[in-house]
């Protein structure tokens, strides 16, 4: 039987939105370019005259599927199945299945109704690895934009389409659990970038139920920022060491800074504050810039927690 092996890819998720988003000016800023507010602008005017797609329509669509690691092939859906061999040990079998859950909103801004599919795959071995398939309308017709993964045989609860946002909630494997049974809860937020889906937001929970959050305040989404600029927020379970770290990345996803970032909390595992200050000139660079604060598992790695935001350097 044939084994594929599952990338971490909830890292390998964060990439950098590729245009700029228009925002409001921070304060304490060094002289930044004004910038006009977006909270007033109208939204995007529907597209009156395309049809909403259609879970028929998705489930015979087209998807590009991961079927081997570093290859991709497109595969076509016949009512939600696709299966290219009855011999689940042929060494190019392929299944791959859409599930039932699915989520319609609009994920590029033009007005239209987009969606989000689940679909499972399978290469003969055990593993059923399930990704998230973002899928954009096209003149009343689906067209596969983004995948990303989200495990193996995990128990997706809810998916949806939020302004602009994909939100997941679903039960993963942690490094304890067996395959069979995961029990690692956890909330994903995407946001479609090009041909990626963008990991913008990761909280967990505890054994208790506890929820393991991390969360810029200050900035906001769309800030124009230059000079010295300073991150802050908060968390609802202090890390190991009183550690998280930062990553900062520029549009073509190439990392211009990453480190340690100490935090301050009232006792071991309590929740607390951060303050991280960066250069940005020390950067030399201008335009769309991610910053990501998260937390990582210190047995396996593995993410514990991680939230986001998008400026533009100017």
């Amino acid at each position: 039987m044939k084994t594929r092996t599952l990338s971490t890819l909830l890292v390998l998720a964060l990439t950098i939105l590729a245009c700029s988003v228009p925002g409001l000016v921070p304060p304490g800023a060094d002289a930044p370019t004004p910038a006009p507010a977006t909270e007033s602008a109208p939204p995007p005017t529907p597209f009156l005259d395309i049809p909403p797609l259609t879970q028929e329509q998705l489930m015979n669509a087209e998807y590009r599927a991961a079927f081997y690691p570093g290859e991709t092939r497109l595969i076509k859906l016949t009512g939600g199945q696709y299966q290219n061999s009855n011999d689940p040990t042929s060494p190019d079998f392929a299944s791959v299945t859409m599930g039932e859950i699915i989520a319609f909103g609009d994920l590029d801004g033009d007005g239209a109704s987009d969606a989000v599919v689940t679909l499972a795959e399978n290469y003969g071995g055990t593993g059923v690895f399930v990704s998230l398939a973002a899928v954009l309308n096209r003149g009343g017709l689906p067209e596969h934009a983004a995948s990303v993964m989200v495990d193996d045989r995990p128990k997706v609860d809810t998916l949806t389409i939020e302004n602009g946002r994909i939100y997941l909630e679903a039960v993963i494997h942690s490094i304890e659990d067996p395959m069979c049974c995961p029990a690692f809860k956890v909330t994903q937020t995407f946001q479609l970038s090009g041909n990626a889906l963008v990991l913008r937001r990761f909280t967990s929970f505890t054994p208790d139920g506890t929820e393991r959050a991390i969360t810029i305040e200050s900035p906001v989404d769309g800030w124009e920022v230059t000079g010295n600029l300073n991150i802050s927020g908060s968390f609802t379970i202090g890390p190991f060491e009183n550690t998280l770290v930062y990553h900062v990345y520029d549009r073509d996803s190439k990392e211009l800074a990453a480190g340690p970032l100490t935090v301050d909390s009232d006792g071991l595992g309590a929740p607390g504050a951060f303050t991280l200050t960066l250069d940005l000139t020390s950067l030399n660079y201008l335009g769309p810039l991610l910053v990501t604060i998260s937390e990582n598992s210190m047995a396996d790695g593995s993410l514990l927690a991680l939230d986001s935001v998008l400026l533009e350097v100017k």
